[in-house]
């Protein structure tokens, strides 16, 4: 199980340069599974943080999920229940993602977002399009569903990129939650999948009830279920 100390953000060296780098994290995860005190360890649940499971993703799986759901650089991406963001790191690094929010409500993974952000820029030749916003992942859906912006959205900021005064309409969601939060959002699923033809949806572990996946990949034992417009045909 992953926790949150397991990833400083997408790799800036060579290929052997990674491996010994995964080799490192891999030695940290170990020792971040067994020190009691730390806040980021994989398997504590947070306060307030039931609707994702109390881990991270791996990286490869990461990246899985972003070729299946065809991630390019004109997408804009939302990760519900981001944690650290590296969903959105990985979309930018690997994909050059046109733009990127990561919604989570627990500040010290908030914390850990905005530094990973900052982190990334202070390496690259301008500000990475992406942002942390902390708050509730369904008021920011129905906010999406009602065109509305999200309180305290525009003071949201990563280092040097303001967030935009409304909400930019997705073209990718993913998705790493539990099954009865999945069955919570499932109603502002449909409905953005309904308005936003050019919509995907990629669903980590756990799939959309109601949904026949437009298709699922396999990874090291991890099911990922992409959904589109066309699963729409399918509403049980």
């Amino acid at each position: 199980m992953y926790g949150y100390n397991d990833y400083n953000g997408p790799f800036q060296n060579g290929y052997m340069e990674d491996i010994k780098s995964l080799d490192q994290q891999q030695l940290r995860l170990e020792e971040d599974s067994e020190d009691e005190n730390n806040p980021l360890r994989p398997g504590l649940w947070m306060e307030g943080d039931s609707l994702a499971p109390p881990c991270g993703c791996s990286i490869p799986v990461i990246h899985e999920m972003l070729t299946l759901a065809s991630v390019t650089a004109t997408d804009i991406l939302y990760d519900l229940g981001a944690g650290d963001g590296r969903v959105c790191l990985e979309a930018y690094a690997t994909c050059r993602c046109e733009y990127s929010v990561g919604i989570e409500i627990e500040p010290i993974l908030i914390q850990r977002f905005q530094q990973l952000i900052q982190n990334l820029g202070n390496s690259a030749t301008s500000s990475p399009p992406i942002v942390a916003y902390q708050g509730d992942l369904r008021h920011v859906l129905t906010c999406l569903v009602e065109n509305t912006k999200p309180m305290h959205f525009s003071d949201t900021k990563n280092t040097d990129t303001n967030t935009p005064n409304q909400l930019l309409q997705p073209t990718v969601i993913t998705i790493y939650l539990l099954p009865e939060a999945i069955r919570e959002i499932e109603p502002l699923l449909l409905e953005l999948l309904r308005r936003i033809q050019s919509l995907r949806i990629l669903c980590n572990t756990w799939g959309i009830p109601t949904l026949q996946p437009y298709r699922t990949k396999d990874v090291d034992g991890t099911k990922l279920y992409l959904y589109t417009y066309q699963s729409l045909e399918t509403v049980k």
